[in-house]
């Protein structure tokens, strides 16, 4: 009995370390809800994907196509992505539950960056730690 408990203990322990590089090498996973596939929206989230991805250790940015900044708040809002490009009156008006057809607040999102001319807003959970871009590197 106790030669069987043994091998099942050191099998165990060579199991473990056989794959303990596997799980060091494994990267963070993160998801991005952009926009539908040849818009603003996708073109920006696949970029800052993209660049993400190369340029932090250990991280991968997933771009999602989406149906635009509603999805995406919604998306970011309940967890399905970390990041979304969602339009600043989008991301107003769903905060405070006064959307069309959608009186839901959506209050786990804040604004984190201005993107471009249109008024968009790169939102993350309210509970992330980054509130600024130059500090996300550190908070992922």
């Amino acid at each position: 009995m106790f030669k069987k408990i043994s091998f099942l203990v050191v099998a165990s322990l060579v199991f473990a370390l056989a794959f303990a590089p596997m799980a060091a090498m494994a990267k963070d996973r993160l998801a991005f809800s952009g926009g539908p596939e040849g818009g603003t929206f996708q073109y920006f989230s696949n970029g800052i994907a993209t660049r993400l991805s190369k340029n932090i250790g250990n991280l991968e940015v997933s771009n999602m196509a989406s149906a635009g900044s509603l999805e995406n708040l919604r998306r970011v809002n309940s967890g399905d992505a970390d990041f979304g490009i969602v339009y600043s009156g989008d991301t107003y008006l769903g905060r405070n539950g006064r959307l069309t057809q959608d009186v839901k607040e959506y209050k786990n999102v804040k604004a984190m960056a201005y993107l471009y001319g249109a008024p968009a807003h790169l939102i993350v959970r309210q509970t992330a730690a980054s509130t600024r871009w130059l500090t996300l590197k550190a908070s992922v």
